[in-house]
């Protein structure tokens, strides 16, 4: 990790805010749940639009 946020305990959570300069503000909750002081998983929610969708081939 790279110690941007102070872990204490096995989750941190965050708003994630933008888009505020275009004139579309966005907002975001984020849940990062950590063990070993690496996340582990990642839950985000919020509310949003489609504004494109494609595919991805790995």
């Amino acid at each position: 990790m790279h110690h941007l946020v102070a872990v204490q305990g096995d989750q941190f959570s965050f708003t994630a805010i933008q888009g505020e300069a275009l004139g579309r503000p966005g907002r975001i909750e984020v849940l990062v749940e950590v063990k070993s002081g690496k996340p582990v998983l990642v839950k985000i929610a919020g509310q949003a639009v489609i504004a494109f969708q494609t595919t991805l081939i790995l």
